[in-house]
Parts: C-alpha cells; structure tokens; sequence
C-alpha cells in the first residue's frame, strides 16, 4: 500500500466558477510539484490537446513521433468529475483517476498514481 499523503489545499487555489470543460494543453509534467518541467514535444510535433466536453465525453489530440515524422493521433473517452477529482475511461475501458490539485479558468493541475508512483501534469486553457 502507498503511504498516506496528506496536501494542504489552499481555497485560492481552486476557482468554485471555474469549469473543467474545455480545451486544455499540457503545458509542464513531473513526479513532484518541485520537479515539474516544461511538457515534452518529441520532434517538436506539438504539444497535446484535451479536450472536456459537456455530458462526458473527452477527446486527447497529440502526435506520436516515429520515423523522424509527426503522426498525428486522437483518442478519447468518458469522463466524470467528483469533488476534487476527475476519472476518465478511455475507449479501451481503462480508469485513469486523476485528483484535482488545481483548478481555475487557465489552469488545471492534476495528480494521478500508479504503479509507477506519482505523476503531475499542468494543462493551460487554450
């Protein structure tokens, strides 16, 4: 069993108007909130996409790099969002449960764990 983790959430940093709908791009990733670095583009292809719609559904738009060439791809799922955390069910039937560290009208900060530990991602509203 993973260790408890406990965070300080500090209300400022949570807008009640903000909306996880939207588009959003991956911006910075890391294990900790002190390792974050900026998101990487192999191949300078392009950062990818997410994007929340209403009623449930998500879309991810991206690029794989193979080959020296950018191939573009999209995925997507369902998605539901509970207090301060958002689980999406790609299509291939998989839970991802992300919590919410973040969250105002530009900024979405997510946290999600698993075998491999912990791993943080930032997304800026496009």
């Amino acid at each position: 069993a993973l260790g408890t983790i406990v965070s300080c959430n500090n209300d400022d940093d949570n807008d009640s108007s903000a909306t996880i709908e939207g588009k959003w791009q991956i911006t910075q990733e890391g294990e900790s909130l002190t390792t974050l670095t900026p998101a990487e583009n192999d191949g300078s292809c392009g950062l990818d996409i997410v994007e929340f719609f209403q009623g449930g559904v998500y879309k991810v738009d991206g690029f794989d790099y193979e080959d020296s060439e950018c191939i573009p791809y999209t995925d997507g799922g369902t998605w539901t969002k509970k207090d301060n955390s958002v689980t999406i069910k790609d299509t291939d039937g998989e839970s991802t449960v992300y919590e919410i560290l973040e969250l105002t009208n530009s900024t979405l900060k997510v946290k999600s764990t698993d075998v491999e530990g912990t791993w943080i991602e930032v997304y800026t509203k496009k």
